[in-house]
């Protein structure tokens, strides 16, 4: 029987990858934040630091989203690590594990979900299957994979 990750289970995963992603921005930003202490021998004015670095910093965290999420959800795994610790699997519409090109769409069609004022992440509750309107320009479904023990 396929049980699907509702509205609740699906937040916490996101708040929980979130983080890791906010992580690895931190990370990645590093290199740049030293660069641009180091320019022209430390005569860059901090005002101009400062603008590559925001400038730099919002590329930095959609890439490193967008890598995570498709890799995590194209891979053996089928989610990302906050999907994956919590039993959740990203699947097609017939439960196999998508690829990284759909995976990708995945990912960018978020964008939706939150362009059109949070509803799209909230049609979870309310949707056959419990699908996101990412979900439903994907071709995706997120189910559970571990079933609570029954009573």
């Amino acid at each position: 029987m396929t049980r699907y990750a509702g509205f609740w289970i699906r937040s916490l995963a996101l708040l929980f990858d979130l983080l890791i992603i906010a992580v690895i921005t931190v990370v990645a930003i590093g290199p740049f934040a030293l660069m641009a202490g180091f320019m022209m021998g430390g005569k860059v004015p901090l005002d101009r630091a400062q603008d590559t670095l925001e400038t730099v910093a919002p590329v930095v965290a959609l890439v490193a989203g967008w890598l995570y999420c498709a890799v995590g959800e194209s891979s053996r795994f089928q989610g990302t690590v906050g999907k994956y610790a919590l039993g959740l699997k990203v699947v097609d519409p017939a439960g196999a594990r998508i690829g990284f090109l759909r995976a990708s769409v995945r990912f960018l069609a978020r964008g939706l979900s939150t362009a059109a004022l949070l509803l799209g992440w909230l049609m979870v509750g309310v949707m056959p299957r419990k699908r996101a309107l990412h979900d439903l320009v994907a071709g995706t479904t997120v189910t559970r994979s571990r079933l609570a023990p029954a009573n």
